[in-house]
């Protein structure tokens, strides 16, 4: 309900910028305030996201006073939740672009931005109407969803990566998994060429996959009975015209999504598997099994040697096009099996915690990665690649023989800058902004954190109260998290990007 002065003015048509700005502040300032998102421990946040800019089905930038205004609130407020989905492009305004600048270099990290050139493409290539997929909104975290025609079923299957890949190393510690979902597990050590290994991982996976969405739809056919959506459904004039429940089927698009984690530490481990073992033969498959499964105790030459070879995101001509095969190869292989609702599964690279979860219970890896350490975090490189030496500009590169059109899910990149908000022109982001969009980029995080204030916020968490990072699919206050997540927070800063 309006407060009273406030329905006067709207009633005479007389509503002014500043009333307007203080109501959409009210509206904004709840579910942080109900939530108390500064409690300790409280930092994963409402899933509520607010989305800005963009364009109308017909393909016309929006933005207009209310956009400029609900900037305005989120940086003068520092908002982190609701989430903030800013939808960029090519050709949309650059006085939008700055304001959007304005708002990543303040320091608030509460922010995604979305580029319409890729997202819109990619979910058309997956069937949809054009005029549908130009009004999609970002989900809970930064997964997209069309706007009243679509029921999309996509935070509910993370896959690792990385243990599909050693379950081939190791076969016979995944018999369990084996006999549970009747899969066969191949002995990859057997396999006379790389592409032989290669095929073999992709062919483990496929058959991961289809497992999982076997379950899940298992699980999901029923949902109907068990959590109709009504009031939602009643939304969406597709399960009107149907009479059928959004949890039916109908609304007009009902696809599920495969999430895959890793996918950075995955082409790094692969890559080096090809170099070491096929093409330079200085080990065997048996030789790095039993290094991987002493965690590389014993040998620190090897596990140097590997961490020493090109990695995914560093400007090196081989890595580019090998990483290119492999992020085309994943989403041909996580997506088109058929949901519970007879739409389709769609492939994505958005982590939400997965990366720091599955990390944590994955064994070392080819890469030179050591058991428990993170994966890496959306599409995004491995932490290893960020050496002293990475920059904006090289890791934006990487982007480039990438086809992001395959994950209509979004694949996220996360980008952090070691700076301290307010120290340099807003401006200077626009043109990173504007690379992101050219390299075709999907969704771009950015973090502007100063190392230093993130360590002596660790010591100290009485200073720094409203110190806001951005993680993965969530931005919290620093000093709520947990340490091994404060941890990973500091190392990504001060590498440098």
């Amino acid at each position: 309900m309006l407060w009273p002065f406030y329905e006067r003015d709207v009633a005479r048509g007389t509503l002014t910028r500043d009333s307007a700005k203080e109501l959409l502040a009210c509206l904004l300032l709840f579910p942080a305030t109900r939530l108390d998102l500064h409690a300790s421990g409280n930092h994963v946040g409402t899933n509520i996201s607010v989305g800005i800019g963009g364009c109308d089905a017909d393909g016309r930038p929006v933005f207009n006073a209310v956009t400029e205004i609900i900037l305005e609130v989120y940086r003068e407020q520092r908002l982190i939740d609701p989430k903030l989905h800013a939808r960029v492009g090519r050709d949309y305004p650059a006085a939008y672009l700055l304001r959007v600048a304005e708002l990543a270099a303040s320091g608030q990290n509460g922010l995604a931005i979305f580029n319409d050139d890729v997202i819109i493409a990619a979910n058309e290539n997956a069937g949809k109407a054009l005029r549908d997929c130009r009004l999609y909104v970002g989900g809970g975290c930064q997964e997209n969803v069309l706007e009243n025609t679509e029921q999309n079923s996509r935070a509910t299957i993370y896959l690792n990566l990385l243990q599909v890949l050693l379950m081939g190393l190791d076969p016979g510690r995944w018999q369990w998994f084996a006999e549970r979902e009747s899969l066969p597990i191949d002995d990859a050590v057997l396999c006379a060429t790389f592409d032989d290994f290669y095929r073999g991982f992709l062919g483990r996976l496929r058959r991961v996959v289809a497992a999982y969405v076997a379950q899940r739809n298992r699980t999901e056919r029923e949902g109907w009975r068990y959590n109709p959506c009504p009031l939602l459904s009643s939304t969406m004039r597709d399960c009107i015209d149907n009479a059928r429940d959004i949890t039916q089927g109908g609304a007009r698009y009902h696809a599920g999504s495969v999430g895959l984690t890793g996918i950075g530490t995955l082409i790094d481990s692969l890559f080096a598997i090809q170099e070491m073992v096929y093409r330079r033969r200085e080990l065997t498959l048996a030789e790095l099994r039993t290094a991987l499964a002493a965690d590389f105790s014993g040998c620190e030459a090897l596990r140097a040697e590997l961490l020493r070879l090109p990695k995914y995101g560093q400007d090196d001509a081989g890595m580019r096009n090998f990483s290119a095969k492999v992020f085309a190869d994943l989403a041909r292989v996580a997506e088109g099996a058929t949901s519970s609702r007879g739409g389709r599964y769609e492939a994505s690279l958005f982590a939400f915690r997965s990366f720091t979860d599955f990390g944590e219970k994955t064994g070392a890896t080819p890469d030179g990665r050591r058991a428990g350490e993170y994966l890496s975090a959306g599409m995004g490189p491995s932490l290893p690649a960020l050496t002293k030496d990475a920059s904006i500009g090289q890791t934006l590169r990487a982007l480039e023989p990438l086809d992001l059109r395959a994950y209509p899910v979004v694949a996220v990149f996360d980008l952090k800058l070691p700076a301290t908000p307010g120290s340099f022109p807003p401006a200077i982001l626009v043109p990173v902004i504007q690379r992101f969009i050219a390299a075709g980029g999907s969704v771009l995080q950015m973090n502007i954190v100063d190392p230093e204030l993130l360590r002596e916020a660790k010591t100290h968490p009485e200073r720094h109260p409203d110190l806001a990072v951005r993680i993965s699919g969530y931005s919290a206050y620093f000093t709520t998290l947990p340490e091994n997540v404060q941890d990973e927070v500091i190392n990504r800063a001060e590498a440098s990007i």
